[in-house]
């Protein structure tokens, strides 16, 4: 994917390891974790979290979309031959703790239904402001 998107696109692309993010500190304004936290085991999230604040400036903006619910495991995806694949689920209210230990505020949330098959839980989305470091 990284591959496609470098020859589509003059911007510059980093694989990396979220638990040991390589950015100098506040380095970014904003980031942008669509459906990238719930593949991140719960026990590894604070640290996860921790990196992302280091690397955004005071007043930096933080987005993740997450799946609603609780627990975590592995769970096997139709879409794929039932290959199995680790999922993190959380409540509101989870998140939120996680994320203020880290140094967030929330700004707003939302929990909706999305209308496509093989999505069978609710997704939370939430916008949040770095305001300690």
């Amino acid at each position: 994917m990284i591959e496609k998107a470098r020859s589509r696109s003059k911007a510059r692309f980093f694989v990396m390891d979220l638990t040991e993010i390589e950015f100098d500190d506040e380095f970014f304004d904003g980031v942008w974790c669509q459906a990238v936290l719930l593949y991140i085991p719960k026990k590894e999230l604070p640290k996860v979290l921790n990196g992302i604040n280091r690397v955004l400036k005071i007043g930096g903006m933080l987005f993740i979309g997450l799946k609603e619910g609780e627990g975590e495991g592995m769970i096997k995806d139709e879409r794929y031959d039932y290959a199995e694949k680790y999922h993190a689920y959380f409540t509101y209210e989870e998140i939120k703790g996680i994320l203020e230990k880290a140094g967030f505020e929330v700004i707003e949330h939302d929990i909706h239904v999305r209308d496509v098959d093989y999505l069978k839980r609710s997704v939370m989305s939430i916008l949040a402001k770095k305001i300690t470091p």
